[in-house]
Formats: structure tokens, C-alpha cells, sequence
């Protein structure tokens, strides 16, 4: 294991004393199964998916501002 240092709100630590004295166990072991239940339960983010497609014509790059324009308005693309 590796050591490490966590500063607590004074109610906090309040409150995991106490649990700790109560279930007979460590304020180390509370906080490492807190944390790790915590960590399993984090969702991973969904990875952005830009330039994955092709679109199967190779002059869109060429032509992005004609495209942007048909869709957003030709104002949009002069800002």
C-alpha cells in the first residue's frame, strides 16, 4: 500500500470516528472501502466520436464552407 494524506471537514472526521469506533475497524479501512466502492461505481465518460466517420466524398473538405453555409446561413460562417 501507499501512504497518503486527505484533509477533512471537522464534521467529517467527526462522523468516521465515531463509524469506526462503532463497527471496529480502521478510519484507514473506512475510507479505502468508501473509496473504492466509489470508483467502481464511476460511469467511464463517453469518448468523442468526431473524425471516426467517413462520409465517402473527398472533395467535403473543399467544399466546408459552401456546407456550412447551406445549413447555418452564410452569416454563420463569416464570424
Amino acid at each position: 500500500m501507499v501512504k497518503t494524506t486527505v484533509y477533512l471537514p471537522e464534521e467529517l472526521k467527526s462522523r468516521l470516528k465515531h463509524r469506526a469506533l462503532r463497527v471496529r475497524r480502521s478510519e484507514a479501512d473506512i475510507i479505502r472501502e468508501a473509496l473504492a466502492k466509489d470508483l467502481a461505481e464511476e460511469t467511464p465518460r463517453p469518448r468523442p466520436s468526431w473524425g471516426i466517420g467517413h462520409s465517402g466524398d473527398p472533395t467535403i473538405g473543399d467544399r466546408i464552407d459552401e456546407i456550412l453555409a447551406a445549413e447555418f446561413g452564410a452569416e454563420a460562417i463569416d464570424k
